[in-house]
């Protein structure tokens, strides 16, 4: 199936339609949903990450944000909630997120070129991991890490950082697992992570901080 994105300008206004396979040979700008999901478990917060499908086209195996897409043709941000129910099975409003912001990032190599506007959104909750339901076409697993450990280790402050969670074998069997992740380990490198994620780790502290 072809998918159709809004190609866009460096000051996000609609310009022309192209497909998926285009927007990233050719480099044009177009815009993506992201969400952080943190679980709220005896009083401690614990950030979701997913386990990138080892035969995806970029970043295979790496650990990466919760639940993130493009946005199709004449979608609105809002509409980009249906991603939290494609990869993690999860039926959200949008209202029960916290917009966190809009980040605009470049990833580019000699065959994929990737300029995003990531519209980035956090959905605070008590579910547990197990109630989760991911796509096994785009991830293989989902584990937690403990919030204030994150930040530490998104500091530099510790090289490795503690997580747990579970992911399915070759054989198609669930299995636990208790990892220590290296930066190495996850989608966001470079100029990614020095970015993005320092971005979107900050605006999370932000929310936290208004709501407490």
């Amino acid at each position: 199936m072809i998918e159709y994105i809004d190609v866009l300008d460096e000051d996000m206004k609609p310009i022309a339609v192209a497909t998926r396979e285009e927007v990233h040979q050719k480099g044009f700008w177009h815009q993506t949903f992201h969400c952080a999901v943190m679980l709220q478990e005896a009083g401690k917060n614990y950030i979701v990450f997913q386990r990138r499908h080892p035969l995806k086209k970029t970043f295979p195996y790496k650990l990466d944000i919760s639940a993130a897409g493009h946005l199709l043709h004449g979608e609105s941000v809002e509409d980009g909630v249906r991603e939290l129910e494609e990869e993690l099975g999860i039926s959200v409003d949008y209202k029960e997120l916290v917009y966190l912001g809009m980040h605009k990032g470049v990833y580019l190599t000699e065959e994929y070129w990737d300029r995003e506007f990531h519209h980035i959104h956090l959905l605070q909750t008590d579910w547990k991991l197990s109630d989760f339901t991911i796509q096994r076409s785009e991830l293989i697993g989902l584990y937690q890490m403990e919030w204030q450990s994150f930040q530490a280790f998104l500091k530099g402050e510790r090289s490795t950082v503690e997580a747990f969670g579970y992911e399915y074998n070759a054989n198609g069997m669930m299995e636990e697992r208790r990892i220590k992740a290296h930066q190495a380990d996850f989608a966001a490198q470079g100029a990614c992570w020095d970015g993005y994620f320092t971005y979107t780790f900050e605006q999370i502290e932000k929310a936290l901080s208004r709501s407490d």
